[in-house]
Order: C-alpha cells, then structure tokens, then sequence
C-alpha cells in the first residue's frame, strides 16, 4: 500500500524532470530521469496501466525531442493500445497522444501519418468538453503541417483558430509560441516582414518566460533575425545571431558526451 503511494509521487518528480530538461534542450538529463521513471513503471508491483502508460508518452516525447523518433514511435503504439483498453473514446489524453504522434511522424519526414493522427484528435476533441490547450495546439500542429507543404491558405485558417483560441486560454500554454512562431513564418512568405519581426519577437518573449533558452529560442532568433534584415532592422539582426550562437554554444556543450578518460 504505502510503497504504491511513494513510487507515484517519485514518478511525478522524475516525470516533472524529463519534462523540464527536454524544454530545455538538455537530453543528456531528461533521458537519465526516463530512464528512472522506466524503472519505477517496469517492477512487477506497479500495476497502474494508464499512469504507466502517461510516463511512457512523456518519456517517448523526450525521445522524439532528442532526436530518437523511431524509438519514440514505437512507444507511442503502445500507449495507444494501454489509451485504448483504458480510456473512454473522447478522452483528451487520446487527442494529446495523437498530436505527439503526429510530431514524431513530421520529425521523420512522414506527412502522410502526421496528418492522419492530428484529424484524430480533431474528432476526439470535437466531442470532448475538457480540451484546455489541446484544441488550439492540434491547430498549430496542422497549420505548422500545411505551412512546410506550401499550402500556406490552410494554414492561414487553422492558425487563426489556434491562436484565438490559446489567446482565450487565460493563461500561455507551452504550445502557444510555435503558433506565433509559424504566423511569423506565414507573413515572412506574405513578404509582410515587420508583421513577421512583431510575431517572432512575441514567440520569442513567450518561449524564453516558458522555457528559457532553449533550442527552440535559438531557431526563433535566427529566424526572427533574417525577418529582421528583411524589414531593413540591421542591428537586431546581428544581435539575435549573435544571441542564437551563444545559446547553441552553450548547448551544444551541455548535451556532449562526457569524456571518457584514455589510459
């Protein structure tokens, strides 16, 4: 009995941390607290499917996060099986599963499933009330899908959607600066350049009070600096890459594997 109620709340720490160092680019430490996490779900005693399952989605986006996507898949398929048995059709869980999904098959290059599970969990939250951020951020996924396959009309129309209804939230989800993000990325194709530099500076605000910076900051600098020398900002071109340089630096040092030490 006791020991249940321990292992859980050291799941909800280790979780926390995977989660907190993947937001922040460092996998070396996410993947050590999945690993542990892993552990505490995989002893015959644990015997609570579906927060086995959540440990395995939030350990499987880490994955995806540091670049691991095939393995990611394969955990995702089976906490699709563990939702399946477990969770009522609408329940969010499913959609937020289906949308990191849709991630990882984008981070291989597969389009075709990517768009496949973000309408799953458009129709699961079509019939849930309790969506929170889900509905608007399965938007963003879609928009973000349609923008890297040039069909920049659709786009334009789940953006507008996603953003209304994160700005409706009352409070910023995680998922709120990548839709800024790919609103700047629409109206630098719109050649509207000072619009792109006012949604990226935004994005940028909202990720670094989220995240800090992160890998993701990075990109949204040197992407918010080519808008910038675009709309004719010099200066605040340069500074953003020299801001992006730093931060990749630093990361790049925190993620290198230790040394081994050569006898």
């Amino acid at each position: 009995g006791r020991d249940c109620g321990n292992s859980g709340y050291q799941l909800a720490v280790l979780n926390e941390q995977a989660g907190y160092y993947r937001n922040r680019s460092r996998f070396a430490q996410s993947f050590a607290a999945c690993e542990q996490a892993m552990a505490i779900i995989s002893a015959p005693e644990f015997s609570d499917p579906v927060s086995a399952a959540t440990t395995m989605l939030n350990v499987a986006t880490s994955l995806n996060a540091g670049g691991r996507v095939a393995e990611a898949l394969e955990m995702y398929g089976t906490v699709e099986g563990i939702y399946a048995a477990s969770l009522d059709a609408h329940d969010p869980r499913r959609a937020a599963l289906y949308n990191n999904m849709a991630q990882a098959c984008m981070r291989s290059g597969d389009q075709h499933n990517a768009l496949e599970y973000l309408h799953k969990s458009l129709e699961i939250l079509k019939k849930s009330r309790e969506h929170g951020s889900e509905l608007p951020t399965t938007h963003s996924n879609i928009a973000l899908l349609y923008l890297s396959t040039g069909d920049d009309e659709t786009a334009a129309t789940h953006l507008q959607a996603a953003l209304s209804g994160f700005e409706a939230l009352g409070y910023d989800s995680p998922h709120y600066p990548a839709a800024l993000a790919a609103m700047a990325q629409l109206l630098h194709v719109k050649k509207d350049y000072s619009g792109a530099v006012e949604q990226y500076r935004l994005a940028l605000a909202k990720t670094e009070a989220l995240f800090g910076h992160n890998a993701n900051y990075a990109l949204l600098c040197r992407n918010c600096a080519r808008a910038c020398s675009m709309a004719g900002l010099w200066t605040e071109a340069g500074e953003l890459e020299r801001k992006a340089d730093a931060i990749e630096n630093r990361l790049n040092a925190a993620n290198a594997p230790a040394p081994t030490s050569t006898q």
